[in-house]
């Protein structure tokens, strides 16, 4: 290859679209942390919530990524055995119509990443056997550490298996995340590698230093999803430690399904618009002000792979008092923040007070210094690109 950029054809099951700005916005980080080192490519593929043709296909460039959409009908026949059939057939038709285009546009890939299982990764192996171009899978889903729920049936685990250990490297944002898909759903592959999700160190950087303030503050900041979340957990336990102490507050940041719920749960404990406070949704630089004012960062998940706002908290220098759940007890230590039990309210509420009343000390300096070299576009980049290049020259 001498000394040409490695092109990488990505094939997303998430990634921002026309219906949700956000979805998968964590792969299009990926994708921009490779840059200028990778020349990367996006086939995205999914159904349509509104359209009535049987697809339509949009070729755009969004932040230097050549970007290839392809929106397919959603109701086809009406029959949902057979719609699942025949949208499945449609979905790999699409996929790889769009890989011919891009090929033809950009160049044979040296590299197929697909994020997320399955259907991206069976059509990343279907690319390989014909054109022998190696792919990598990426693998972010919380569904597969997640013990109340199966990722796949036994014909799916099956092709699963068989996709997976036919891929040149796979991925993970967390180590728990391939220990489960290793061990639990026999998903074996040999080489496994753990790149963290990467922060726009731009935007989530270093704060000032604090001003001494009586009022500790406290910020949330998800999505409204409380299964996973454990929203009204939290919340819960900041109404109890409410009626004891009024020297802290908590902002609220984010929106979803659960909104309202939460709302009228926060008005009925008696803490909305005094303990608790909502913000809405904010623009990034919003909410990496959010989190550079306050004093600690507050997450109550029931699970998580890797929390993306963990890591842009502690790019911040704000420590973070989480459940100690997934990949988040491989990121947190007594040097950037407090773990408690998943569910432990009681636990929670202590944390709190610990950092009321001053008795845990953190250096935002070192928070962030140690963030950065973990979590930042330049460190997850060069490991990506690393990954890369070392396929395009087998």
């Amino acid at each position: 290859m001498g000394n040409k950029r490695p092109i990488v054809f990505h094939i997303p099951k998430w990634y921002p679209n026309r219906y949700d700005s956000l979805l998968g916005v964590f792969v299009k980080r990926h994708i921009l942390s490779t840059m200028p080192a990778c020349l990367p490519v996006v086939i995205h593929v999914m159904a349509s919530q509104s359209s009535d043709q049987w697809y339509e296909l949009e070729d755009s460039m969004e932040d230097g990524i050549k970007t290839y959409r392809c929106y397919y009908k959603k109701n086809i026949t009406g029959i949902n055995a057979l719609d699942k059939f025949v949208k499945l057939l449609l979905y790999f038709w699409l996929v790889m119509k769009l890989y011919r285009l891009a090929k033809r546009v950009v160049g044979k890939p040296n590299v197929i990443h697909a994020h997320i299982l399955l259907r991206t990764a069976v059509v990343a192996r279907m690319i390989q056997v014909l054109d022998r171009v190696p792919y990598v899978v990426f693998e972010h889903a919380s569904v597969f550490i997640r013990v109340e729920v199966k990722a796949f049936n036994a014909f799916t685990l099956s092709v699963a298996r068989y996709v997976v250990r036919k891929a040149s490297v796979v991925i993970t944002v967390s180590e728990c995340l391939a220990k489960r898909m290793r061990d639990h759903y026999g998903l074996q592959n040999k080489s496994y590698e753990v790149i963290y999700n990467c922060v726009n160190t731009e935007v989530f950087n270093e704060k000032e230093a604090l001003p001494h303030r009586t009022i500790k503050e406290f910020v949330y900041v998800a999505e409204f999803d409380n299964n996973s979340k454990n929203i009204t957990g939290l919340f819960e336990a900041i109404a109890s430690l409410y009626q004891k102490r009024k020297d802290f507050r908590l902002s609220v940041v984010g929106y979803g399904k659960d909104e309202a719920m939460l709302l009228a749960l926060s008005e009925k404990l008696g803490v909305l618009n005094t303990a608790v406070f909502f913000k809405g949704k904010l623009s990034a630089k919003d909410v990496a002000e959010s989190i550079k004012q306050a004093d600690a960062l507050l997450m109550f998940s029931n699970f998580e792979t890797l929390s993306c706002i963990i890591t842009e908290s502690l790019c911040c220098g704000t420590p973070v008092i989480s459940t100690a759940v997934g990949g988040i007890v491989e990121i947190i230590n007594p040097d950037n923040g407090l773990l408690v039990p998943k569910a432990d309210q009681e636990a929670m509420q202590l944390a709190i007070v610990k950092l009321i009343e001053n008795k845990v000390a953190f250096d935002k300096h070192a928070i962030s210094q140690h963030a950065y070299r973990l979590f930042s576009n330049q460190a997850v980049g060069e490991k990506l690109v690393s990954v890369y290049k070392r396929l395009s020259l087998c």
